[in-house]
């Protein structure tokens, strides 16, 4: 049974799953799990500025760009990335947190809005 960051389980992870462990540097503990379903291939990882927000981005298998809430795991946002863009190999967030910056592999870099300015 594999328990996932959101609280629920799985009995199984499928082959196309990967997974991201979020630990504790100086315990070693695991804190939070996270399951990024259908994607075989994680090519890049970024925490928002205040480290409330992980995005992860996957690589020529999974274009799509996965947005989750550190907190209580939940993905708050899939990112579907241009057709023949084939992943994205960096990723940060502008220091304000509102933008998420991709760099793909097909050397296009490509910005989204992923909090509303209040």
């Amino acid at each position: 049974m594999i328990k996932l960051a959101d609280g629920s389980s799985r009995s199984h992870l499928r082959e196309s799953d990967s997974v991201i462990h979020l630990v504790d540097s100086r315990t070693g503990k695991e804190l939070r799990r996270f399951v990024i379903q259908r994607s075989s291939l994680i090519e890049a990882v970024a925490f928002s500025p205040d480290g409330n927000t992980l995005a992860v981005g996957g690589g020529w298998e999974g274009r799509e760009i996965h947005v989750y809430d550190v907190g209580d795991g939940r993905e708050g946002r899939t990112i579907a990335t241009p057709p023949g863009s084939h992943g994205s190999l960096a990723l940060s967030f502008t220091p304000n947190g509102n933008r998420l910056v991709a760099g793909m592999s097909d050397t296009s870099i490509l910005m989204w809005e992923v909090r509303r300015r209040p």
